[in-house]
């Protein structure tokens, strides 16, 4: 397990070298259960797109969205979210502040409101990842930064 404690936590989880294998339960009045490889066939991000964020399911409480990153986010901030990003796939640096960090699958990010961050992607393929919004994201809170 890896700790760091600028702005945020990295914690070194095992996860599984691909896509494959990885499943989502969603509870509720009728749970369900995602594939993710199945989910990313039938929602694939296209190269113009850069980065797609997905929406799975909210609650009163938070939001979860399966966030795909293609090349690099802008450098921004959410004012009034606190966000948890489970790298499934793909390897990066995350740019907190003037920290970079090196991510790779298995890690956990947690980002505070407020804190200025983008990543950029450095592997071959995409990075896929679970992104845990509370409260639930609106798709409003994206506030650029110089």
């Amino acid at each position: 397990m890896k700790i760091v404690s600028t702005f945020c936590l990295l914690l070194a989880l095992a996860a599984p070298a691909s896509a494959d294998g990885h499943k989502m339960i969603l509870a509720g009045e009728s749970p369900a259960s995602i594939d993710l490889a199945t989910f990313l066939k039938d929602h694939p991000a296209q190269p113009e797109e850069g980065i797609k964020a997905t929406q799975l399911i909210a609650s009163q409480y938070s939001s979860q969205h399966i966030v795909q990153i293609l090349n690099h986010e802008h450098p921004h901030i959410h004012k009034d979210h606190d966000l948890t990003f489970f790298v499934l796939q793909g390897q990066g640096t995350l740019i907190l502040g003037k920290e970079s960090i090196p991510v790779k699958e298995g890690d956990v990010i947690f980002i505070p409101r407020g804190t200025p961050h983008h990543y950029l992607n450095k592997g071959r393929g995409r990075t896929i990842g679970y992104v845990v919004y509370s409260p639930p994201f609106d798709g409003k809170d994206t506030i650029p930064v110089p």
